[in-house]
This record gives structure tokens, sequence and C-alpha cells, in this order.
């Protein structure tokens, strides 16, 4: 199924209400006005298909926390691949990444299931005040104890150290590090060819414009073998 990438509802809005969907849903609605309609859309596709015998559940709940959780499976699945392949089998490579994305259907119905024995227990926080602050808390505090299963593997593989952006305001008004204080930051050459003694060993170097005060080398993607290894630095 070809998904339709150039339809404007597949990628988020430049003024999505993000505070918004976090105060009144928390996880959940983090989720949902953060995860790109770019793979949320052949998730959810793939997803239906294989769930597709069970759509006619008496339990709603039941499947949409299925649902959701194979979603987020799926989720975790692709990006811990691209690790996997960063890293290759030396044996560095964790599973934080697709831990953190298996979980978070865990935390979405924690904290459905706290608010509601909450607000069953007092029930003077049925304001919307009250609703919308614990769900920013909770959100805020669960994010904070599992986001370095993400983040701290995406910072091994030095993710955080790409420029993307050609063009720095902040570097260029002098704040950067010695000697990368100019506004243009893609220097260096763009692409380079490696040869290697055998022919699978051989690759294309793209640049991935790493910050140079490092001296990292640029990532390659070559084909070592049966399989794709992703060898930066």
């Amino acid at each position: 199924m070809r998904a339709p990438y150039r339809e404007p509802w597949v990628h988020p809005p430049l003024t999505s209400e993000f505070c918004k969907y976090i105060l009144d849903d928390g996880i959940a609605g983090f989720w949902a006005s953060s995860w790109q309609q770019i793979l949320w859309h052949p998730l959810s596709v793939t997803t239906t298909f294989i769930l597709a015998p069970l759509q006619g559940m008496a339990i709603r709940r039941a499947y949409r926390f299925l649902f959701t959780t194979l979603s987020f499976l799926l989720s975790g699945l692709i990006h811990a691949c691209g690790l996997y392949m960063h890293f290759g089998s030396d044996g560095s490579f964790s599973s934080g990444t697709l831990v953190f994305f298996c979980i978070q259907p865990v935390g979405i119905v924690a904290q459905q299931v706290a608010l509601a024995v909450l607000l069953r227990i007092c029930p003077s926080l049925h304001s919307r005040v009250c609703r919308r602050m614990w769900n920013a808390a909770f959100a805020f505090a669960w994010m904070v104890l599992v986001a370095p299963l993400f983040l701290d593997e995406y910072a091994t593989a030095r993710v955080w150290l790409a420029e993307p952006v050609p063009v720095s305001l902040v570097r260029g008004l002098g704040f950067g590090f010695e000697g990368k204080r100019q506004w243009w930051v893609w220097d260096g050459p763009w692409a380079e060819v490696s040869w290697g003694r055998r022919w699978w060993e051989s690759k294309i170097q793209f640049a991935s414009f790493m910050a140079r005060e490092h001296s990292f080398k640029h990532s390659y993607l070559g084909l070592s073998g049966p399989k794709l290894v992703a060898d930066g630095f």
C-alpha cells in the first residue's frame, strides 16, 4: 500500500498545540502530538492488518490496548534496527530503545488507572485544572524516568552531534566552539569513496556533518557480507 506522503495531513502541523495535548491526555497526548505521521501511517496500517481477525472483539478497550502496544513494538523495532546497523555486531548494541517504545503503553495505562483511583479517593479533583496538572506531572515524571533508555543509546551513536542545519545563527554570533564560530556549518567534503580489498569492503561515505571539534569521522553505510552495517566513527 502506497502511503500518501504528499498529503498535508500526513505531516504534523507547524503550529501544533503540543502543551494542550499533554495537559489533556498526558503520555498519550505527548505521542499523539509528537509522533510524526510519516511513521505513524505505515505503522497503523500494518497494525490494522495484523489485528484484522480481532477487530470484532467485544471489549474495545482490549483491542485498543493491543493496537497501541503493537504499534509501539513496530516503532521500537524500526528504531532498534537502525541502531543495530550502526553498532554492528561489536557487542556495544543494547535494547534500550526497543524497551523504551515497548513500555509506553504501560505508562499510558498506569496514568489512566492512577487518575481514576485518585478521582475516586478525592472527588474534589474532578476539575479540569486538577486533571491537567496531574496529566502534565505524570507525563513529565514518566519521560524523565524512561527517556534515558532512548536518548543515551542515540548519544552513544553520536546522533546528537549531527548538524542538519547548514546555517547557525548562534555560532555566527560567536557562541560556538573555538574555531567553529562562523555562520556556515557544512564544511568539508559531502561525499567520499573508500575502496577496500574486497568489493563488499568498499563503501560510499556520506558526510553527516558531525561536530569537527571532536574529530569524529563521517558516518557511512557499507555492505559487509550478508548484512548492512552502518559503521561510523
